[in-house]
C-alpha cells in the first residue's frame, strides 16, 4: 500500500491546504482509499469539529473559488473548483468522535480518516487488511438498514475495484435488497449509471443476480427456458450478452473503423452511450417473459418480444428519472435489437433492407450494430447455428461502411424535398409525402435512380 501521509501531503489538492487544518480536522472516505491505492483521488471529503463555513470559505479562497451550501441542515459545504470534475467537500461529525463517525459509513475500505495536522491513519475498523484482501465488507447490517441503496453501492464498488464480496456480506446485502427500491429513484439511477461507465461495467449484472437485486430493480425479468436456440436459460443470455459487450466497447473500432469517441459522448450528466448501451444489452430481451408462447409440437417462440422489450425499457427508464432522449436511445436499442439477425436469416440483405434498418436506428444505430454482436456471441450454440454465426461480425461491418459510405450521403444530399413531392404529385402537406419520400429514398438505395429528374420519373410512374 502507498505511504499515505506522503501521498496526501505532496496531493495538488491537499499540500496547498496544510498550513488550514487542525487537530479537529480529517481527511475521510473514499479519498483515502484512493490515496492508499496510488490513485489519484477527484473527491475530497473534510470532517472538521470545527465551524463547517469558515473551513470551507478558507478552502475555496486558496483556490480562488467559492463556497456553497450543499446541504446546510446536515453541515456538508461544497467548495466549486474550477476543475469541475474535482469535488471538496467540508462536513461537521455524524458522532462525537472521528471513530464514531467513520462507524456511521457504509464499508470498511471507505471508513478510514487521517488526521489533517498530523497525517496519523485512524482505522477503527480494520479497513486497510480489507483493502489488502480486495474485500467489499459492510460494517454493519443497521448501516444497510439506515439506508439500503447502500447494497448497492457495495456492488459498485466491487465493480469498480475488482474486489470480492464475502460470504457474509453477501448474506446481509440479499436480506435488504428488497428494499432498495425504497432509495430515490435518482440515487439508484446514479449508482447504476456509475457503475456501467466502468470498463467492465457490465459485471454488475452478475452482482445484481448474486445479491438477488434483478428482480427489484427489473421486475418484468423472470427467469424462463429459451427452447432450442439458446444453450442458456435467459437471465445467464442477457447477463453473458452484457458482458460480451465490455470488450467489444474497449474497442468499437475493430467493427465500426471511424468511431472515435462515440461511446464516451454524454447523453445526459452522468450518463454516457456506452452506459446506455451496456443496460439495454442486459435489457434486450426483457419483453420475453410476456411474449413467451409454447406451440403445439412443444417449441418455445418469443414472437415480439423486441417490441415488448422496449415498451417495458421505456418504462423503466422513466421510473429512474432518465431523460427523454436517454430513455428513446435505450428503449430503440433495445426495439431493434432483432432487426439485423432478421435480415441475416433472411438471405442476400439488399441496400434498400439496409437503408430501411439505418432508418430506423437513426441515432442509435452503432449500439445496434455492437449489441447484435455480442447477443450472437451469449447464444452458446454451436456456430452453425445461424444467431451465433461468426458471419454476423462480417454484416456488421458491411451495414457499418453502407451506413458511413452511402446513407450518409443520402441523407445530407436527398435528390427531392418535400416541395418537389408536393408540386410532383399535386398533393398537400402531410403522411403522404414522407411516404413517397421514403419509397425515392429507397429507390435510390436500390440503385433505381440516382439523379433528380430521374427521381421526379419515378414519383410519376408510382402515380401510374
Amino acid at each position: 500500500m502507498h505511504g499515505l501521509s506522503t501521498a496526501a501531503f505532496h496531493n495538488p489538492i491537499v499540500s496547498p491546504l496544510l498550513d488550514l487544518f487542525t487537530e479537529n480536522d480529517y481527511l475521510v472516505g473514499g479519498c483515502i482509499r484512493d490515496l492508499l491505492l496510488a490513485k489519484s483521488p477527484v473527491d475530497f471529503d473534510i470532517v472538521t469539529f470545527g465551524d463547517v463555513w469558515a473551513k470551507a470559505a478558507a478552502i475555496a479562497d486558496r483556490f480562488g473559488a467559492h463556497a456553497f451550501w450543499l446541504d446546510r441542515q446536515r453541515g456538508v459545504a461544497r467548495i466549486a473548483l474550477k476543475d469541475a470534475r474535482v469535488k471538496i467537500d467540508v462536513c461537521a461529525p455524524k458522532a462525537g468522535t472521528i471513530a464514531d463517525d467513520l462507524r456511521l459509513r457504509d464499508i470498511t475500505i471507505n471508513a478510514m480518516a487521517m488526521g489533517l495536522k498530523r497525517g496519523d491513519l485512524l482505522d477503527p475498523l480494520d479497513g486497510m487488511h480489507d483493502l489488502q484482501a480486495g474485500h467489499i465488507r459492510i460494517i454493519s447490517a443497521q448501516n444497510l438498514a439506515d439506508d439500503p441503496l447502500r447494497v448497492l453501492r457495495c456492488l459498485r464498488f466491487a465493480v469498480m475495484l475488482g474486489f470480492s464480496l464475502p460470504d457474509d456480506t453477501m448474506a446481509v446485502l440479499r436480506m435488504f435488497a428488497p428494499q432498495v427500491r425504497s432509495a430515490a429513484p435518482e440515487r439508484i439511477k446514479q449508482e447504476l449509471m456509475s457503475a456501467l461507465s466502468l470498463p467492465c461495467g457490465s459485471d454488475l449484472f452478475l452482482l445484481l443476480e448474486d445479491a438477488g437485486l434483478i428482480p427489484v430493480l427489473f421486475p418484468p425479468y423472470v427467469d424462463v427456458d429459451q427452447g432450442r436456440h439458446h444453450r442458456w436459460p435467459l437471465l445467464k443470455h442477457v447477463i453473458l450478452t452484457a458482458r460480451a459487450i465490455d470488450p467489444l466497447l474497449a474497442d468499437p473500432g475493430a467493427y465500426l473503423p471511424g468511431i472515435g469517441a462515440y461511446f464516451l459522448a454524454a447523453i445526459e450528466e452522468g450518463v454516457s452511450r456506452a452506459c446506455i448501451l451496456r443496460l439495454a444489452a442486459f435489457l434486450h430481451d426483457i419483453g420475453k417473459p410476456d411474449a413467451m408462447y409454447t406451440a403445439a409440437d412443444g417449441v418455445v417462440h418469443f414472437h415480439g418480444h423486441a417490441q415488448a422489450g422496449g415498451s417495458a425499457t421505456l418504462r423503466l427508464c422513466h421510473e429512474l428519472r432518465f431523460s427523454a432522449h436517454a430513455a428513446q436511445i435505450a428503449t430503440g436499442i433495445v426495439a431493434h435489437h432483432m432487426r439485423i439477425l432478421e435480415l441475416a436469416c433472411g438471405g442476400i440483405i439488399t441496400p434498400r433492407a439496409m437503408h430501411r434498418l439505418l432508418k430506423a436506428t437513426r441515432g442509435f444505430t452503432p449500439e445496434v450494430l455492437l449489441l447484435v454482436i455480442a447477443d450472437a456471441e451469449a447464444t452458446g450454440k454451436d456456430p452453425a447455428y445461424l444467431g451465433a454465426h461468426p458471419d454476423i461480425g462480417e454484416i456488421v461491418k458491411r451495414i457499418w461502411v453502407y451506413d458511413r459510405d452511402v446513407f450518409a450521403l443520402h441523407k445530407t444530399a436527398p435528390l427531392l424535398s418535400g416541395h418537389d413531392v408536393m408540386h410532383a404529385l399535386d398533393i398537400p402537406s402531410g403522411p403522404e409525402v414522407g411516404r413517397y419520400l421514403c419509397l425515392v429514398e429507397e429507390a435510390r438505395a436500390d440503385g433505381l435512380i440516382k439523379t433528380r429528374s430521374e427521381a421526379l420519373r419515378y414519383l410519376a410512374e408510382l402515380e401510374d
